[in-house]
């Protein structure tokens, strides 16, 4: 009897261990169900905002820290198009019903821990941003319509950041709207060596109780070396880095998105961050970057005229130095 009562109270202990979230949507083989469409809306960058001095803040402080960013954004876009207003979204991160201040989670400061490798590499990639291009080889892999914001790790912008998930026994396919990225994703090995890198790098797909794990490496590149800027933040994603993330149901309607990245040339010790999507039931649509690429014909085009402009200049001043003598 004795033993009766040990067994069953060791069960009882690795079941709490070990418990599932419950309320979630499953699939027939018991895994949380991931199919749907998701959304997020907030202004938290991934690095802490500038005013923040915690991770965690109240209310008041959510509401002043969100409008400031929002009006940073704002102010951002319209130097380039007045008509941006970035979806009129005002408000903070927010997760398991606390305002977030950073993306990040680890370090506690909320800032990067980057090498001096890494600060060289963002510095040269900012000159180079900065400059006059030669050629759209010059400009990112977003601007040039190769790669959006579904890369390991996902990115997202202040708008609505819609993702579709479809899951089955053997695969996961996370779609991103903004840049039209596409992951396919198998559970089997032999998926896994059939994969050739590319944008999406090489990764491998595991459960680890109720969370999806997704390991990554072997990502391509294009001119930064692995610099991805956006307005809310810029990171370093080389080959060699390891992104490790996990995906988890909090509910049937909120997903929670965690990641931990890994390069010890760039950052100086592992990092991780996170956020949520919310469910939505508005349908995914054709992103069709390349339709009315206008921005890279624009830039392409002032750079040009910039260059007769300042030849002219010249030759002007040399014209008029040699009339002068």
């Amino acid at each position: 009897m004795k033993a009766i009562l040990v067994f069953t109270a060791l069960a009882a202990l690795a079941n709490g261990a070990f418990a599932q979230t419950t309320g979630i949507p499953r699939t027939a083989d018991g895994h949380p169900d991931f199919g749907g469409v998701w959304g997020s809306r907030f202004t938290t960058t991934i690095e802490r905002l500038p005013g923040a001095t915690s991770l965690v803040v109240s209310d008041a402080e959510a509401r002043a820290l969100g409008e400031g960013a929002y009006q940073r954004l704002t102010t951002r876009g319209a130097a380039d198009d007045p008509n941006v207003a970035w979806s009129n979204i005002h408000g903070l991160l927010r997760v398991d019903g606390e305002w977030r201040t950073s993306q990040l989670t680890v370090p506690a400061d909320g800032k990067l821990p980057l090498t001096q490798r890494g600060r060289d590499m963002l510095g040269s990639v900012a000159s180079a941003m900065a400059a006059r291009p030669d050629g759209p080889e010059a400009r990112s892999e977003s601007e040039r319509c190769i790669a959006g914001t579904g890369r390991a790790p996902l990115n997202v912008a202040p708008e609505d950041n819609m993702r579709q998930i479809v899951q089955t026994p053997d695969h996961v396919a996370i779609y991103t709207e903004s840049g039209g990225d596409l992951r396919i994703l198998a559970f089997a090995a032999q998926g896994r060596l059939q994969q050739q890198g590319g944008w999406f790098g090489i990764s491998s797909l595991s459960w680890e109780r109720d969370d999806l794990v997704i390991t990554t490496t072997g990502q391509t590149v294009g001119q930064g070396g692995g610099v991805r800027v956006s307005v809310m933040g810029a990171l370093i994603v080389r080959p060699e880095a390891s992104v490790v993330e996990r995906l988890r149901l909090m509910s049937r309607d909120v997903l929670l998105y965690r990641y931990t990245i890994e390069d010890q040339a760039i950052y100086a010790a592992p990092w991780s961050a996170e956020f949520v999507m919310v469910r939505s039931s508005q349908p995914i649509f054709e992103h069709a970057c390349h339709e009315g690429n206008y921005a890279m014909v624009n830039m392409l085009s002032s750079a040009r005229a910039s260059e007769r402009a300042a030849e002219t200049a010249s030759l002007a001043a040399a014209k008029f130095g040699k009339n002068k003598h």
